[in-house]
């Protein structure tokens, strides 16, 4: 307790008027994104646990009157038993699902190395990656993606720009696989 003085306890205690303290920033709730990952960004379906040996295109797209800023990804596996090595509890995948980035006429601007099996998810440079075990029956692996801690920014989407998630093998015995981006949206 010796050290725990006045003068010392002044030196590490940080006040709102403390140029060192930032507050958090606050946004009006009209400004929040957060959308599933859905076949061609239509809604029609956001299941990614399907036959994708003809490749599956899902998409977060930025709408016409809005920019997005995205901050975090998120995919949810979940499957009886979920192995490093595997992609849920399926074999390593052939071809792996493709996280990446583009232009409204489809242009890719960035991509990140197929994930085949779960260990891969942090080539994405995933954060948070956690696996749970939910009982005998269903394990839950977990990705998230927070961009402004492993790239040190969010995603700056225009309208019509997107990000995808292709699935490029047969996932369909998969229990549950989707997908969500979270962020700021802005009216233009």
């Amino acid at each position: 307790m010796s050290w725990l003085t006045n003068r010392n306890l002044s030196q590490h205690l940080r006040t709102p008027t403390d140029d060192r303290f930032t507050a958090p920033q606050l946004i009006p709730p009209s400004e929040i994104f957060v959308q599933e990952f859905s076949l061609d960004g239509a809604g029609v379906t956001n299941d990614m646990a399907i036959d994708g040996t003809t490749p599956a295109e899902f998409k977060v797209i930025c709408p016409a009157d809005k920019v997005i800023i995205l901050s975090m990804g998120e995919w949810h596996v979940a499957d009886p038993g979920i192995e490093p090595q595997l992609f849920g509890s399926l074999a390593q995948l052939a071809n792996g699902v493709v996280i990446s980035v583009h232009e409204s006429d489809d242009t890719e601007i960035a991509s990140f190395a197929p994930v085949t099996h779960n260990i891969m998810w942090a080539h994405l440079g995933a954060m948070n990656t956690s696996i749970v075990w939910q009982g005998a029956t269903v394990d839950q692996l977990t990705v998230r993606w927070e961009m402004t801690r492993s790239i040190g920014y969010g995603i700056f989407l225009t309208p019509g720009q997107y990000v995808q998630t292709l699935v490029r093998d047969n996932l369909s015995t998969l229990d549950h696989f989707e997908g969500t981006m979270h962020g700021r949206q802005i009216d233009l």
